[in-house]
């Protein structure tokens, strides 16, 4: 969080630890394949989260409290800017998927 008096910017990074159980079309002896897998699971789930931020922000709604950690952070914190700004408030989200232990391939 950035400026949170000025023009603040955030950015969100998501790392998520996960197995694999099944899956069909993927060799999960080879490392490619499960890159692969990884790749596409990030894709997606920043697609839909980055769709749920935007609607946070059209709808004028807090959910994952911004505005408290951008508080928390900043001196003085300008409570009536953050508002004004909040719904135009750039936001870079990363996300970062892990394979640590791959299951049956059908």
């Amino acid at each position: 969080m950035l400026h949170a008096n000025q023009e603040p910017k955030v950015r969100i990074e998501v790392k998520i630890k996960a197995s694999i159980l099944e899956v069909q079309g993927y060799d999960l002896g080879k490392p490619l394949d499960v890159k692969n897998i990884e790749n596409k699971a990030e894709q997606a789930i920043e697609k839909k989260l980055n769709k749920m931020l935007t609607m946070f922000q059209e709808n004028i709604i807090n959910p994952i409290a911004l505005g408290d950690i951008a508080r928390s952070k900043t001196r003085n914190f300008n409570r009536k800017h953050w508002e004004e700004v909040y719904p135009h408030i750039p936001i870079d989200l990363a996300v970062d998927i892990e394979m640590l232990q791959t299951g049956i391939a059908e």
